[in-house]
């Protein structure tokens, strides 16, 4: 009886050793399988690698060398001071130049000098493909086709919405430019803003592109180019072969007064630079 005892012992202890061996194989085989899998997984390309680069464009204005601010005076190429109480206007159809065709990057939006930050716009970001640009473009108002959307289709967020407070309900269509203020006569240190200056653009024929062709621009993925627009306000109502006397015509509404229509809008056009 004690050999069988015995040999059953033997038998217990050989089965134990056995188990713990397979056991331990079993640990290792699996700590082999995640190491390949670890180095599998890092040789793998990532899909979270930015595949575009970031285009931020600012519009900067200025006026007698100041940052232009709504509600702080300033004084016209004539010497008339004069305050600003609205600016703002659509920009659209954002072109990028290079070997291939333009890209349009960016449809429209209402840039806003308003000094309530809730509702002030004068930047803005796009995705845009990696790559070297000769230049760009883009318009200022709207084209035919955008000039008749209709506001009510829009989410309040759209620069087409009734709430951007640019269309024009009589002639269903959009102001392109907005200028309100007012101009002091007298100059008596009394500030007596009483000449109201009121310029409404709009109507088809006074979209205008500002083209800069030559403008060499390097978008790389994952990164931030940032494209400044420069212009000085005053530059609005002169230009090199005229001046436009506000004293006499400080009102338009496009259809009552296009010809100061059409000379701010030329002249804003070309008062855009680019900045560093």
């Amino acid at each position: 009886m004690s050999y069988i005892i015995s040999f059953l012992n033997l038998i217990s202890l050989n089965l134990s050793i056995f188990k713990f061996k397979l056991m331990k194989l079993i640990v290792k085989g699996l700590l082999i399988a995640l190491a390949f899998s670890a180095l599998f997984q890092s040789c793998k390309p990532t899909d979270e690698q930015p595949k575009t680069g970031t285009l931020t464009v600012n519009f900067n204005a200025t006026a007698n060398g100041q940052p232009l601010v709504l509600g702080d005076k300033y004084t016209s190429v004539k010497g008339l001071p004069y305050k600003l109480t609205l600016f703002k206007f659509y920009i659209s159809n954002l072109r990028l130049y290079s070997a291939n065709e333009p890209d349009t990057i960016l449809d429209a939006d209402l840039i806003n000098f308003s000094t309530d930050a809730a509702i002030r716009h004068t930047s803005f970001s796009i995705n845009v493909e990696p790559g070297t640009y000769s230049g760009f473009s883009f318009g200022l108002g709207l084209d035919s086709m955008q000039n008749r959307y209709d506001p009510t289709s829009f989410p309040s967020t759209s620069p087409y919405s009734a709430s951007a407070g640019t269309h024009w309900g009589m002639f269903f269509m959009y102001r392109f430019m907005l200028i309100e203020g007012a101009i002091d006569t007298t100059d008596n240190g009394l500030e007596n803003y009483v000449l109201p200056v009121v310029i409404h653009t709009g109507f088809d024929s006074l979209y205008m592109t500002r083209d800069f062709t030559d403008h060499t621009m390097e978008i790389k993925a994952g990164q931030t180019t940032t494209l400044n627009i420069n212009f000085d306000f005053n530059k609005l109502f002169y230009s090199g072969n005229d001046t436009i006397n506000l004293l006499t015509n400080n009102i338009t509404h496009t259809s009552d007064n296009y010809p100061l229509a059409y000379w701010v809008t030329r002249n804003f056009k070309n008062a855009f630079e680019v900045g560093n």
